[in-house]
C-alpha cells in the first residue's frame, strides 16, 4: 500500500495517469469503430454494425415471407385483401416483438410458444372457417417454425443476405 502513496505523490503520476486515459479512450474507440469486437459470457462490445445488420436481415425476411404466405393460402377462399393484408401485418408484428427483444432460439418450447402467439394472432382477427381447421393449423405451425430457423440462421451469421 505504500507503494501507490509514494506513486500517487511523485512526479510520474501526472504523465502515466494521462497515457492510461488516453489508451483508455483510443481503446474505445476503436471498439465503438467496430476494428476490435469483444465478447464475453453476457457482454457484448464493438459489434454494433453486425447487430444491426442481423436486425435488417431479419426484418426483411420476416416481411418477405409473411407476404409470401398469403400467397401460399388456398384461392377458393375468397378473402378480403385488406382484412388479409391486417392480418400479414400483425404477424409481422409478432415476428418484430421476437427480433427486437433479441431472444430468438430453435428451442422445442420456444417454437411451439410463437407458434401459438402466431396461430391466435390470426384466428382473432378472422371468421372464415377454414381458418380453424388442423390443415391451416398444421400450415401455420411449419410456416412460424421455418421462419424461426431462418430467423436463428441469420443471428448466427451475421453476414448472410435475404435472398
Amino acid at each position: 500500500m505504500e507503494w501507490l502513496g509514494n506513486f500517487l505523490t511523485s512526479e510520474n503520476f501526472i504523465p502515466a495517469a494521462i497515457l492510461v486515459i488516453a489508451l483508455v479512450a483510443i481503446g474505445v474507440r476503436l471498439i465503438k469503430k467496430g476494428y476490435f469486437s469483444f465478447k464475453g459470457k453476457n457482454i457484448r462490445l464493438g459489434i454494433e454494425e453486425d447487430t444491426r445488420q442481423i436486425i435488417r436481415n431479419q426484418m426483411d425476411y420476416v416481411e418477405t415471407a409473411c407476404n409470401g404466405m398469403a400467397t401460399k393460402l388456398p384461392s377458393d377462399l375468397k378473402l378480403d385483401t385488406y382484412r388479409t393484408k391486417y392480418i400479414i401485418c400483425k404477424v409481422i408484428d409478432c415476428f418484430q416483438s421476437m427480433i427486437l427483444y433479441n431472444h430468438i432460439t430453435t428451442d422445442e418450447r420456444y417454437v411451439k410458444a410463437k407458434q401459438e402467439i402466431v396461430y391466435y394472432t390470426v384466428l382473432k382477427r378472422t371468421e372464415n372457417p377454414w381458418f380453424q381447421t388442423p390443415e391451416f393449423k398444421e400450415f401455420c405451425d411449419k410456416f412460424v417454425e421455418d421462419t424461426i430457423k431462418q430467423l436463428v440462421f441469420f443471428k448466427n451469421n451475421p453476414t448472410a443476405q435475404v435472398n
